[in-house]
């Protein structure tokens, strides 16, 4: 027999069948015999990864009508290779086999797999791999990318390089990645990436030395400039029991101040991509307070009483206190 096909859609074939010439049909045509199986099966290939997939057994169909006609075959798969057979049947059986090959139509690329992303300060580097269900030849892929409060932009890579680089002084800066297969049936199914370029930490380096008042809450402040993943904040200290968690703003809270906690202590910011140290001096004060008493030092030659007034000074440290006097 004489045997056409051809795709209504990604997932279904049309088989148009005619009888063999009249010379060649050695009696009246009874019934037609079709068979269809995904073509090479055991090799896996882009139309046919055996690896993914159960092959499929065979399928065939006995049409019990001499005359030419089609039939639809449907429920195939994508985008794949088949190979139908047709015989004529007559009453001595069935003749000699007439067999074509067919492919059903391209259908939207499923999502490209993601196998890498590897970060810096300044770049992004995103690989994959082909879709598992490409559903066509895959011509590029289309990678959009946008970051907060920045448009988004829109490249095309070849089909063969399957890597993208976003690259710019970009520290801190979270990313939005969308990834996707093009063929000829158009844009495929998103794989979607949300992603941060990673920066070591850096501090804040303001003032090293501060005083504050012993027996009152204080703390010592340590501020982040920038640093992605978010670092781990320590403080250490020779007058410290050992490492102390910062709190949520980075300083150390000192609750009480303590009257022997004069000394320097280390501010350390640390995440994967390196740390950094800011040491500070402390200075634990406690305010001065002032008492005058009077006594009778000595008599003058004219008998008045000369009198002297004394200044005691408390506080720590009392070698700081500054003490002056003035007149009314």
């Amino acid at each position: 027999p004489s045997v056409v096909a051809r795709f209504l859609s990604s997932t279904a074939l049309e088989i148009t069948y005619m009888p063999p010439a009249a010379n060649m049909t050695f009696g009246d045509i009874t019934a037609y015999r079709l068979e269809y199986n995904r073509s090479n099966c055991n090799t896996p290939d882009a139309s046919c990864p055996c690896a993914l997939y159960t092959c499929d057994l065979d399928n065939f169909t006995r049409i019990s009508s001499g005359s030419a006609g089609s039939i639809n075959i449907t429920g195939l798969r994508r985008y794949t290779n088949y190979s139908i057979s047709v015989q004529a049947e007559n009453g001595a059986g069935l003749g000699m086999v007439t067999e074509i090959n067919a492919r059903t139509d391209e259908h939207l690329a499923g999502e490209p797999r993601v196998t890498a992303i590897t970060h810096s300060e300044t770049t992004i580097i995103v690989n994959w791999e082909a879709p598992r269900e490409p559903n066509g030849a895959v011509l590029s892929y289309q990678v959009t990318y946008s970051a907060v409060g920045v448009n988004e932009t829109m490249v095309v890579v070849d089909a063969n390089d399957r890597q993208f680089n976003i690259t710019g002084q970009m520290e801190d800066t979270a990313f939005e990645i969308s990834l996707r297969a093009v063929n000829m049936a158009g844009l495929g199914q998103l794989t979607v990436l949300n992603q941060s370029t990673a920066t070591p930490p850096r501090i804040i380096t303001t003032t090293s030395l501060y005083i504050l008042e012993a027996f009152k809450p204080g703390s010592l402040p340590c501020r982040i400039l920038r640093g992605l993943p978010a670092p781990n904040i320590t403080w250490t200290s020779p007058l410290l029991s050992g490492p102390r968690p910062a709190e949520a703003d980075g300083s150390l809270l000192l609750s009480p101040v303590p009257i022997n906690g004069s000394g320097s202590y280390t501010c350390t910011a640390s995440n994967a991509f390196g740390s950094e140290n800011f040491t500070v001096t402390l200075s634990s004060i406690v305010t001065p307070t002032v008492s005058i008493a009077e006594s009778v030092a000595a008599t003058s030659l004219t008998g008045e009483a000369l009198y002297q007034l004394r200044c005691t000074v408390t506080g720590s440290p009392i070698e700081l206190a500054d003490v002056t006097w003035s007149r009314s």
